[in-house]
Order: C-alpha cells, then structure tokens, then sequence
C-alpha cells in the first residue's frame, strides 16, 4: 500500500496523433492489477476545452468484480490496455489513474497511481 510502490505499479503514456488521444496503461506489478480481491483502480480520463469547460468525462473501473456482468477485469502482469479519444485541436487530455482500498473508499481518500495531461497542438 505504499504511495511510491503504487506508482512504479504502472506505466500510463499519452500520446497525440492526427486528432485522436491514445492512453497505453501498463501494468509492471508483477502481479494481476490490483491485486487483491477488493482493491480497485479508476482511470479517470477528461477532455477539456480551451476555456477549461469539460467535454467529456469517463471513468473505467478495473477489479475483481467490476466489469461487464460483474467478472473480474484485472489488468494482467505485464499487459498493456490502450484507450482512444477523439480529441480536438484547442482540447487537452487529462488522465490520472486511482487506487482504492475497497470499492467504498471515499473520493478524497483515492490515491492517485499514476497522472497525465496533453494538449493538441
């Protein structure tokens, strides 16, 4: 549960390419992410526009029990998993990824894992 180890838990990359966002999220655990059963992670991904007004907001959850039908949707040891956003030309990305003792952890008590922010050229 450390904060430092948490964060070398991971690799988040964004990149920018002909009007879309790519989001790379690699697992360097060594082990399934996150680990244990009632663990949580949260890739929170917002586009924003030049005047700081949110385009869109989505946030992927990542656990034992949180995916589609409520089966375990773990990232795997030494597994990638990209996201693509359309992105326009004055919007910025920002992405942070989150890690939650349980699934009830209060906002204010999320760590974040890992940050990001591009802005289109």
């Amino acid at each position: 549960r450390s904060v430092a180890m948490l964060k070398r838990a991971v690799g988040l990359e964004v990149t920018l390419d002909a009007g879309k966002a790519k989001i790379a999220l690699t697992n360097k655990a060594g082990h399934i992410l996150p680990g244990e059963a009632l663990r949580v992670i949260i890739l929170d991904v917002k586009i924003v526009d030049a005047n700081g007004k949110r385009i869109q907001h989505q946030q992927i959850f990542r656990s034992a029990t949180s995916g589609a039908g409520k089966t375990d949707n773990r990232l795997p040891p030494d597994a990638t998993e990209q996201f693509t956003y359309p992105i326009g030309s004055t919007e910025t990305l920002e992405v942070k990824l989150y890690y939650l003792l349980q699934p009830t952890t209060p906002e204010n008590e999320w760590i974040t894992m890992a940050e990001a922010s591009k802005t289109a050229p």
